[in-house]
């Protein structure tokens, strides 16, 4: 039948359908849920193949997510009896699979079979809601992240530098309330202490990005100056640019740190003082001390009867061993002080070894003691080194396992550590067969003014001093030794 013998009210509806078929959204005609017509268009948006399948659900209510049911029903009910409802809405749609999809539905009533009925053109949206659900929820955490945040936060438009938002953190820190200086420009506050800060803030940020770790100066409520670690961001929102700045008081650590530097320096003062007195005091008793010492030599030479040379000795080995005592406070100053050098040349191990032997063996005979020298061959006749410190720790330690051994002997060697080494390195070691050292004690044995046996002349600082200077040459010094058997350094 063709369109002609229709009637006008039937020729409306036709041309409707018409239409509705072939649009390419979806468009359902029902009645209080009842579905009078659907096109192919809205099949498809919840998952089903043809319109006839969807006029087939007794109630199309049932396709509208539970939690918006019922204001869409109310909007429904509104609409068809002639009350205010609103033509545009959202709202989500739930395809037969079960998932959820968000639509934008735009109503209207319509006559349909002689009664009124509801027209609903439903468009996709699902992707935009998507997208400012996200945003919404990013914008959520950015807030809560904001206000929990323990550095101090603020926003403000980069334009005039008018503070769009601070977080609590900025309020505690600063002494501020909220209400006292959101809207109010950055300059006005004051609260760069640097004058001009911001502008060149700014001009870095447009230039890399972004900045880190920045230390500067705020200043408080209170006019009192802060120091602060920052970072800063510009930011676009909406069609604002903002200038987003993290900061965290530091001002107790800088503090620390400065005063941790003035403790530094004092102590670096109070050395050098130490340092200075003692090189200066041990200089000026070394000076009488070598003439007591040269006096009491040319009167034994003099022909004393027993007597006087035996007090004349007596003078002269106690000046001796101030003088000692003295060389040794006074190395331990330059090391102390940083000022002890090593200077490397070309020289003779074997022949710098032999000669400490021959310098202390009278020494050790004296004690009843024999001195024996091992020299490995191998060592070359030429290495690199300080011979005056190398010596000096060698007598040092010769001296120390004579003064302790009372019966057997001392051996003093040297011998190559790697014989394959590039460079060749050399071990020395003086063994005795003195008492031993106990363990504990082999702890605290190279600590400044350690004594073991605190009955020797001196104050303690040989082992000390030796250390330090094998470790000024790039070497190192120990001890293994057990109670009865001895020791070896």
């Amino acid at each position: 039948m063709g369109s002609e013998g229709l009637d006008r009210k039937s020729y409306s509806e036709f041309e409707l359908r018409q239409i509705l078929e072939g649009s390419s959204q979806g468009f359902i005609v029902h009645r209080a849920g009842m579905p009078l017509y659907a096109n192919n268009e809205m099949a498809k948006m919840v998952g089903l193949e043809t319109a006839e399948e969807l006029l087939a659900y007794p109630n199309v209510m049932i396709f509208i997510h539970p939690d918006d049911v019922g204001f869409v029903a109310e909007n429904v009910r509104a609409r068809l009896s002639g009350m205010d409802a609103p033509d545009d809405y959202e709202f989500r749609l739930v395809h037969i699979d079960g998932t959820s999809f968000w639509v934008d539905c735009r109503a209207s009533r319509v006559d349909w079979d002689g009664e009124p009925a509801l027209l609903a053109a439903f468009f996709d949206i699902d992707a935009r809601k998507q997208a400012e659900i996200a945003r919404r929820e990013t914008e959520n955490l950015f807030t809560k992240v904001f206000q929990i945040s323990p550095d101090v936060i603020t926003l403000s438009r980069l334009k005039d530098g008018a503070i769009v938002n601070v977080n609590d953190s900025f309020c505690r820190t600063l002494g501020y309330e909220r209400d006292e200086v959101v809207g109010r420009l950055v300059a006005d506050l004051g609260i760069w202490a640097e004058e001009g800060f911001r502008e060149r803030l700014i001009g870095v940020l447009r230039e890399k990005g972004g900045v880190r770790d920045i230390e500067t100066r705020v200043c408080t409520a209170s006019g009192a100056h802060i120091d602060v670690s920052f970072s800063a961001e510009l930011l676009r929102f909406g069609e604002e640019d903002l200038l987003l700045v993290v900061g965290r008081d530091i001002t107790e650590r800088k503090q620390l740190e400065t005063g941790l530097r003035e403790a530094k320096d004092q102590a670096e003062r109070a050395a050098w003082a130490r340092s200075a007195f003692l090189a200066t005091m041990s200089h000026e008793i070394r000076t009488p001390m070598n003439g007591i010492i040269g006096m009491a030599q040319l009167l034994q030479a003099a022909g004393l009867d027993p007597r006087q040379s035996e007090k004349v000795e007596v003078i002269r080995q106690s000046g001796t061993a101030l003088m000692s005592l003295l060389n040794d406070i006074l190395d331990f100053s330059k090391l102390e002080g940083g000022k002890m050098s090593i200077t490397p040349v070309e020289f003779d191990v074997r022949e710098l070894v032999g000669s400490v032997g021959n310098l202390m063996m009278p020494l050790a005979h004296d004690k009843g003691l024999d001195l024996s020298v091992k020299i490995d061959d191998t060592i070359p006749t030429a290495l690199i080194g300080d011979p005056s410190r190398l010596r000096q720790v060698l007598l040092n330690l010769v001296g120390n396992a004579i003064k302790f051994t009372s019966v057997g002997g001392i051996e003093l060697g040297a011998r190559l550590q790697d014989k394959r080494a590039a460079v060749p390195k050399v071990r020395f070691w003086i063994a005795d067969t003195g008492p031993g050292i106990p363990k504990k004690a082999q702890k605290r044995l190279f600590e400044d003014f350690t004594q073991l046996d605190g009955q020797s002349p001196g104050v303690g600082l040989g082992l000390s001093i030796c250390r330090r200077l094998a470790e000024l040459m790039g070497g190192s010094i120990n001890v293994s030794s057990s109670p009865g058997k001895g020791a070896e350094f």
